[in-house]
């Protein structure tokens, strides 16, 4: 359609389907792609964070949605994605739906590591923040969590999946295996 067409100004543009054809394929039996799973997660079990739709359920826009499914279900594969959009426009929620979907979410791998790397502290805690927001704020989600505020970690519990915030002017990060 001619709006991913605006959303993604280069590179694979993905064919894209409403969470409600998603939902119908998935019942039938269909293959439904990662980055639908991504997508859907999103809709059914986070909410806004922040902001005048605080508290209610995260609705990703258009150029969101793209972007994900364009990492996730390319058919070359995805080493690297840049999305460059103004501030404010939601850059850091599509990094912690991203992390989510892998901590606690469809795309969780047992036993596994995941980590966001800043230059400061301060924007290390960013994202950590945004994702801890999403999280208290997502009753569906209680539970499957363990938050450690003191070393910016989140433990999803079901499938012991740890994500660390990292920054570059932390010395601690030598030795690590994330």
């Amino acid at each position: 359609p001619d709006y991913v067409k605006r959303a993604v100004k280069c590179g694979y543009l993905p064919p894209m389907r409403t969470d409600d054809q998603i939902i119908e394929a998935a019942i039938r039996g269909e293959h439904v792609t990662d980055g639908e799973r991504v997508v859907l997660f999103a809709h059914q079990y986070l909410r806004t964070p922040e902001g005048v739709h605080v508290g209610k359920p995260l609705r990703l826009s258009v150029f969101q949605r793209a972007f994900i499914i364009a990492i996730f279900d390319n058919p070359h594969g995805t080493r690297k994605a840049i999305l460059s959009v103004a501030r404010r426009n939601g850059k850091t929620a599509i990094v912690g739906v991203i992390l989510l979907a892998f901590l606690v979410g469809p795309l969780a791998v047992k036993n596994s590591q995941l980590a966001s790397a800043a230059m400061s502290r301060d924007q290390a805690a960013l994202v950590f923040r945004l994702m801890v927001k999403m999280l208290m704020q997502s009753p569906e989600l209680e539970g499957t969590y363990r938050i450690v505020p003191s070393s910016k970690r989140i433990i999803g519990i079901a499938k012991n999946v740890e994500f660390e915030a990292m920054s570059s002017d932390s010395k601690t990060g030598h030795g690590r295996s994330l």
